[in-house]
């Protein structure tokens, strides 16, 4: 690396020509040299007295302070008791002398020939010397940084080779520490370093529903476990920034308006230049890299900040509206240009042409615009690199050469397709390949996480399979980067263990490894704690993540239906199974209360998680339920001109979408409404929907050939049918509002879009207000779809061009994913009569003079302390909610008298309830919560179906509770369900409220 490193420096002095720099290619430069003495020399404990002292040099670092911070805390737990950091050695004990460069070079211990991140572990006479290279600029109790820390690895090395300290992860349960009240050590003489110059890591929270906590256990901070692990695992310190570094040069601020061209154009022929983005990728736009002057300027940066002249210079302008390199992106002697994430297809005619030649004209297309760049460096002798990632259609290798001052860094599924053994195969020949191409090693970027396969609970530990990964291909590659997100940090902990050994020493059998963690953490337990070990491990790599099929685009994995994984992979006999085994490695460990204790904290920690998710599954799926639809048979003919205006549709039962989630994060307001209808005949099934819209004339509507994919991108509705929830088959049908039509069969393998519905579809337009999409489908064309049943979802893309709006997608059922499993029912045929006794509980009826909601003459109907607020922008099912309303001293209700509530009756209670900054006073009972008056004689008289009052903001949430009525009912008083806001300050919705007998 230090050869590197001068060979750039002289380029930039001019003496070496840039064209001369060699290929970047890092490899270990000092020989590896472990030498333990057999007798022990050095005394540093009897009978749990520390008899050594801690010296800082007086030029010491704030890395030589925390690494003799970490030496002196965890030496003093194998002995008892610390030791002292002084600023001088006694000459009167041992003494372990840290960072000091002045010593090492007196000892001959050649810091300049040192691997980056390595050190020197020497002892001499009764001194211990701990050195390597460190930065004055880093201090490791802030973060783990870019800077250099030899001598805190060396300390690491030190704990864990001399005194037998294992980090597996930040946690007393976490870090193994033998105590020994008598202690000596031997002659140490070590040289170590790094097989692998790049070892990072990345974990940041992700789930399905889109949350982006990443759960840690209790006592652990998130923020200060991915540090100490990366410090305590000795991630690299090298920063090579390679990750969409075009989307960091603030190319939309510069650009967006006065260079649109630079941008790449969609099949709308508008501009993805940050106007009006649809998803995150198109924020900072994407790029049209057949124009000239798009290459122009991303040369004239890359030669700015390569030959070191200031961000002010090509005024590098910032979405914060500053001016200023980002260092996760350029950092020098580097410069990274890898494309903008998803590299959209641009249409502009000079790139369809590239786009239609297939994808090696499209890698090539890329991959020309970075070597173009790179070689004009080269001939204007600027000095550095071009970093640049083989990824998404550009990860195939190009034609053209590639010049000695790129670096690539290839992107690989890597641990996780350890199961997948053709996909595996496939990725490793396009790592040799690679680096046939180069003539050099590359690098990796691996794939660990939970992004592309976000379930739940489910624990994605895979340490053999990052080890076994890693190990095969250590030889190949000079380093690797490890993306792993994940929704609880301890699914991946041992994960990035055995990275961080395995990177370090390519040598380490991973084996040999895991059985050495499972002894020192769990004792008598450890054969059965192996065993939950490899249950976890398989049924996320081979169960989960190994579906392998082929489609017309090559292998692909499926990932199952969570169906699929709570009946069979995590099947309740499975996860009694499973259970027993924890209670099993429980018994054995309980004669060692830490090994007994780190069995718990496993439990609670791996399959806790577990227990919950399928609880969450159980409810979700339960919930479903609550989103049934009735398809009525036509009375009359039906004929599709988008008008909806026979009397068929007119008594069509409606039903509402509700804003997708994840999208409005604080209100879920709707701000338009969108109602289905549904009709059908022996032949057809027939879909009417009706999208209220304001601004009808700024509808995004392109033109476009039946079946395109880009449809999604336009105004549009979409219908999702199948079977059932469990069908691997889901029609999915898009219609905009301009007449475009893209139907597809979507299956777990991929979108096949030779699939013809047959459908007959018609747009309508009332100007201002809405517009309609009404369509025919012949059941013929709908194979799947027997009987009087089948599931079914529809969504809504509200895409409008110089109008401003929050809120593009609707749906009908909310859930985020769009598959058979997350549909709702469609029964076919008119809706019995609702078994509630609760009447009015979707509150669709009107607001009868300011306090009730029902109908006139009702006994039933809905009434509160307050006017009612009838809420048409927040609701859940028929497109209105009640909100109440409360400060410090009031109370807001709503009531229903229960006429028809029987004794000695079992009942299910449930409704659906959403909180916004609801905050308790020392108010009694103050909070949010709901009762149930029986109005007899005698105890049990009231029923409270939520555990306690609630407070706080909450999304919406389906709450369901039993009980059974007393014996004496409607004696004093009539019966009543009552929903209070108590006495504190913020807002309440209710929807969907039921109160159903239990035959």
């Amino acid at each position: 690396m230090k050869l590197f490193l001068s060979l750039l420096l002289l380029s930039a002095a001019g003496m070496v020509s840039a064209a001369d720099v060699p290929r970047f290619d890092p490899k270990p430069v000092i020989e590896r040299k472990i030498s333990l003495g057999q007798e022990s020399s050095l005394v540093l404990a009897q009978d749990g007295q520390a008899l050594f002292e801690i010296v800082l040099p007086a030029k010491a670092t704030r890395v030589d302070r925390f690494a003799a911070e970490e030496l002196a805390e965890f030496t003093g737990k194998i002995i008892g008791s610390k030791p002292a950091i002084t600023d001088q050695a006694s000459g009167t004990v041992p003494a372990f002398i840290i960072g000091d460069r002045d010593l090492a070079l007196a000892w001959e211990l050649p810091l300049d020939q040192l691997d980056r991140d390595g050190f020197f572990i020497q002892t001499k006479g009764n001194q211990v010397l701990i050195v390597g290279n460190d930065s004055a600029q880093l201090d490791p109790k802030r973060s783990a940084g870019w800077y250099e820390r030899g001598t805190l690895n060396g300390v690491y090395d030190f704990l864990e080779r001399v005194g037998g300290v294992k980090f597996y992860f930040p946690s007393e349960y976490g870090i193994i520490i033998p105590k020994r009240k008598d202690w000596s050590i031997p002659e140490i003489s070590v040289t170590d370093r790094p097989d692998s110059q790049f070892r990072r890591l990345y974990c940041v929270g992700v789930s399905f529903s889109g949350d982006k906590t990443l759960h840690m256990p209790a006592g652990m901070d998130a923020n200060d476990t991915r540090r100490l692990t990366e410090l305590r695992l000795r991630m690299s310190t090298l920063n090579i920034p390679n990750c969409h570094g075009l989307a960091k040069l603030g190319l939309v601020q510069r650009f967006g308006e006065t260079h649109p061209e630079y941008f790449a154009v969609q099949q709308n022929g508008k501009r993805i230049n940050g106007t009006n983005p649809t998803n995150s990728h198109e924020i900072e736009g994407q790029l049209c890299f057949t124009n000239p002057g798009l290459k122009e300027e991303i040369y004239q940066d890359a030669e700015a900040f390569l030959s070191g002249k200031p961000a002010t210079s090509r005024n590098i302008l910032m979405p914060d509206g500053k001016v200023w390199w980002n260092k996760n992106y350029f950092s020098l002697p580097f410069f990274n240009i890898m494309p903008n994430d998803s590299n959209y297809r641009c249409f502009c005619p000079d790139c369809a042409k590239v786009y239609d030649a297939g994808p090696q004209a499209i890698a090539d297309h890329v991959w020309k615009f970075k070597t173009d760049i790179a070689k004009r460096l080269q001939e204007n002798n600027i000095p550095g690199y071009i970093t640049v990632m083989a990824y998404s259609n550009y990860r195939i290798i190009p034609t053209m050469e590639i010049p000695k001052n790129m670096i690539v860094h290839l992107a690989v599924t890597g641990p996780w397709n350890e199961g997948a053994e053709k996909l595996q195969q496939r990725d490793e020949a396009l790592l040799e390949a690679w680096n046939q191409k180069l003539g050099a090693k590359t690098y990796l970027w691996t794939y660990a996480e939970k992004v592309m396969c976000r379930i739940d609970g489910i624990p994605s530990f895979t340490p053999k399979a990052v080890g076994t990964f890693f190990h095969r291909n250590g030889s190949k590659i000079f380093g690797a980067f490890l993306e792993g997100e994940v929704d609880y940090w301890m699914f991946h902990s041992l994960n990035f263990y055995v990275f961080g050994k395995v990177m370090w020493d390519n040598s380490i059998d991973v084996n040999q490894l895991l059985d050495e963690h499972c002894r020192l953490m769990y004792g008598d337990g450890a054969s059965t704690m192996r065993e939950i070990y490899s249950t976890l491990e398989k049924h996320w790599l081979i169960d989960i993540r190994s579906d392998v099929r082929e489609t017309n685009l090559g292998f692909k994995a499926v990932t199952p239906s969570l169906h699929e994984i709570w009946t069979k992979i995590y099947s309740p006999e499975e996860m009694a199974r499973i259970g027993n085994l924890f209670d099993q490695a429980a018994k054995e460990a309980s004669a060692d209360q830490e090994c007994a204790g780190r069995v718990q904290f496993m439990r609670n920690a791996l399959w806790q998680p577990v227990l919950d998710a399928r609880k969450a599954y159980e409810k979700a799926d339960n919930d479903r339920e609550t989103w049934h639809a009735y398809m009525l048979p036509a009375s009359e003919k039906i004929t599709i001109d988008g008008t909806l205006n026979e009397k068929a549709w007119e008594t069509a039962p409606v039903y509402w979408m509700i804003p997708r989630a994840g999208y409005v994060k604080a209100k879920d307001q709707v701000e338009v409404h969108t109602r289905i209808k549904m009709l059908c005949d022996a032949d057809n099934f027939y879909f009417g929907i009706a999208a209220d819209e304001p601004h009808t004339d700024k509808m995004v509507a392109a033109e476009r050939k039946k079946d395109e994919i880009e449809l999604w991108k336009d105004n549009l509705v979409e219908l999702f049918l199948a079977a059932d929830r469990t069908s691997p088959t889901l029609y999915q049908i898009m219609l905009g509002s301009n007449g475009n039509v893209t139907d597809l069969l979507c299956l777990p393998e991929g979108l096949d879009s030779t699939w013809d519905s047959n459908l007959e579809y018609q747009p309508g337009v009332v100007p201002g207000k809405m517009w309609v999409a009404e369509v025919r489908i012949p059941r013929s064309s709908l194979p799947d779809l027997k009987g009087q049943e089948f599931v079914a979802n529809f969504t809504r893309g509200r895409v409008l061009n110089g109008a401003e709006f929050a809120l593009p997608y609707y749906t009908w059922i909310p859930f985020r994913r769009q598959n058979s499993e997350n549909c709702g029912t469609v029964t076919i045929g008119n809706a019995p009569e609702n078994p509630s006794i609760i009447k009015y509980g979707d509150f669709a009826e009107p607001v009868l003079n300011k306090r009730f909601l029902g109908e006139w003459g009702s006994k039933s109907n809905w009434f509160g302390d307050k006017l009612l607020k009838r809420d048409t922008e927040i609701f859940r099912t028929a497109g209105a909610s009640i909100r109440l309303e409360s400060d410090e001293t009031t109370v807001d209700t709503l009531t229903q008298y229960l006429s028809d509530l029987k004794p000695n009756t079992r009942y299910r209670l449930s409704f659906f309830a959403r909180m916004e900054e609801v905050s308790k006073t020392g108010a009694v009972a103050s909070g949010f919560y709901a009762n149930l008056r029986f109005g007899g004689e005698g105890l049990n008289q009231t029923w409270n179906p939520l555990s306690q009052t609630m407070a706080g903001t909450m999304d919406w949430r389906r709450f369901e509770a039993e009980v059974t009525s007393p014996a004496s009912v409607a004696v004093k008083h009539k019966p009543y369900l009552q929903f209070n806001l108590r006495c504190a300050p913020g807002k309440v919705w209710i929807d969907h409220v039921e109160l159903v007998e239990i035959k």
